[in-house]
């Protein structure tokens, strides 16, 4: 039987498929240079990764390239991965939540009727009663 994880599993992976297929059409076989950096800005751009964190990869990558003397485009790949990896860690991973880092951002996923809303509210009020600031966004798929 096919699980709902499965499906999303599956889903990410043809995500992380395009969007790494797309990246290495953009760098392979080229040297790093300005256009390159652009053709891959576009590329993380047009695959939702944001302008902001977009141009901070890019910056990142251009000042690293430098440093390393690497020149040709293939060894961007490496670059990029070390870089996204360093946007999404968190200091301190010690496990649970670490309310110290702001913003603590938690994601409710299930399927209709489990209490996914009842469950987003009894939180917002425990954590509100707490003096904590509490916003809840939807992020509904249709």
């Amino acid at each position: 039987m096919f699980s709902l994880f499965d499906k999303l599993k599956q889903s990410l992976s043809k995500t992380k498929e395009a969007i790494a297929g797309k990246i290495a059409q953009v760098v392979t076989g080229r040297k790093i240079d300005q256009d390159l950096l652009d053709d891959l800005e576009e590329a993380l751009i047009g695959a939702d990764v944001g302008v902001a964190a977009s141009t901070r990869l890019i910056n990142s990558i251009k000042d690293a390239a430098k440093k390393q003397n690497l020149t040709e485009g293939d060894q961007v790949t490496g670059l990029l991965k070390s870089e996204i990896a360093a946007i999404l860690e968190r200091p301190n991973r010690g496990g649970g939540s670490d309310t110290q880092i702001k913003p603590v951002v938690w994601l409710i996923t299930g399927v209709n009727g489990v209490g996914k809303t009842t469950t987003i509210g009894k939180l917002a009020t425990l954590f509100a009663s707490q003096g904590k600031k509490v916003m809840i966004a939807a992020c509904d798929t249709f």
